[in-house]
């Protein structure tokens, strides 16, 4: 698995063997207030994104995605958030996706929402 991106674009391709897999589009920080994205990198089991976002509630989340079959599933979500105005509000909790999402299916946004995966 690699990553990459294009200057200007706003996307992530999976790529094996030098072929991509999938494209994941990622949000601006104008589509989604402090939008951050921090990478991708490969893992025994898969591979895992990392992006924050959020202006007084803030928020940290790594998608661990695992390989079965030669396909990729994402299975845990690890989420560290706080308060901005009380930063010893900071709490780190690990989500298990079940069932796991296929790649195909993946939307990072869908992820993003209010009280999906936040504390």
């Amino acid at each position: 698995m690699e990553e990459g991106t294009e200057p200007g674009t706003h996307f992530v391709r999976i790529t094996r063997a030098g072929t991509v897999v999938h494209t994941i589009r990622t949000p601006t920080g104008v589509e989604w207030n402090g939008f951050g994205f921090y990478g991708a990198k490969k893992t025994k089991q898969g591979f895992e994104i990392s992006i924050s976002y959020g202006s007084r509630f803030y928020y940290w989340k790594k998608f661990i995605f695992i390989c079965r079959q030669h396909k990729f599933y994402l299975s845990k979500i690890r989420v560290d958030s706080l308060d901005k105005n009380y930063p010893e509000s900071g709490k780190t909790k690990v989500v298990r996706v079940r069932p796991n999402v296929p790649l195909e299916r993946f939307v990072i946004t869908d992820f993003m929402k209010e009280g999906v995966v936040d504390p």
